[in-house]
């Protein structure tokens, strides 16, 4: 994975986590999901882990004597570990390319809970990350854009699944290639604001999957699109403070975050990106 990812994670981290953004004590750091019958940011925030626990739970092939041995590639602080932890038993483990964030998840996730700093798609940390014995389920949420070496991710990942296994990828997939100028500068903006080296469709991802012996499951596919909030007083001011970023050539991870964010709501309004909750099963 690129450098340029873990000083993006280094540099912003501990702002994504300040007291006076909503919902920061739950330490996610992915978006909100106003799924029908959400009621607060709280709920929001921790929305796509119920998704990723009904997968697990309705689709998981744990044998019934074994607890569950879960990896969250990108994990960031732990929030997730730290969620499925407290509501089922298990071991998890994750891996962040930023040292930042492995220090403060130490610090704060569960015992049950073990995070380890290095890089996806190199094997040695990914063996590291994974532990002992095949895992039972790997999710990535938000993570896997990240990643320019997609199939040494998929293929690493694979070597790590035990048989029926579950891989659960939530990410932003475009709905389809740029057409027009502008489109290809918001979705430049958004590459290289967030540092997605990996942007792709979803469907060019199932036909990658196979090759690395992990089966779509197109039914288990979901499209959380609809339950992000693009407008409002938020993303109103997003907008002004790019265009002053932009205009004036900022450059850190700050101004990364804010210019490719704004890209993204605009990308994410017009349906050329779709959020989405792909699901593959080890073969």
């Amino acid at each position: 994975m690129s450098g340029d990812v873990r000083a993006y994670y280094d540099g912003n981290t501990r702002a994504f986590l300040r007291p006076h953004r909503r919902g920061a004590a739950t330490g996610t750091i992915h978006r909100a999901l106003w799924a029908p019958g959400v009621r607060s940011r709280r709920e929001a925030l921790h929305y796509i882990h119920h998704s990723i626990l009904n997968e697990l739970e309705q689709h998981s092939t744990v044998p019934a004597d074994e607890t569950l041995r879960a990896l969250d590639l990108g994990c960031g602080v732990g929030a997730s570990l730290a969620w499925m932890a407290s509501r089922r038993r298990g071991t998890f483990r994750g891996l962040t390319v930023s040292p930042v964030q492995q220090e403060i998840a130490s610090n704060t996730l569960p015992v049950s809970c073990l995070v380890h700093a290095g890089d996806a798609t190199n094997r040695s940390d990914l063996a590291t990350a994974a532990g002992d014995q095949p895992l039972h389920a790997v999710w990535m949420i938000e993570s896997f854009n990240h990643i320019a070496s997609t199939d040494v991710l998929l293929a690493g990942i694979s070597r790590h699944l035990a048989p029926g296994g579950l891989l659960l990828i939530c990410d932003d997939f475009l709905s389809r290639p740029p057409k027009t100028g502008k489109e290809n500068k918001a979705v430049e903006q958004f590459r290289d604001g967030w540092h997605m080296h990996g942007l792709t469709t979803a469907e060019e991802l199932r036909v990658r999957g196979p090759q690395h012996r992990l089966t779509p499951l197109p039914e288990r596919t979901t499209d959380l699109s609809a339950y992000i909030r693009h407008r409002g007083v938020i993303a109103t001011m997003v907008w002004l403070t790019a265009a002053l970023g932009t205009a004036f050539r900022a450059s850190s991870p700050w101004w990364d975050n804010i210019i490719g964010g704004n890209a993204l709501n605009h990308l994410g309004r017009t349906g050329l990106i779709q959020y989405q909750l792909l699901v593959f099963r080890r073969s």
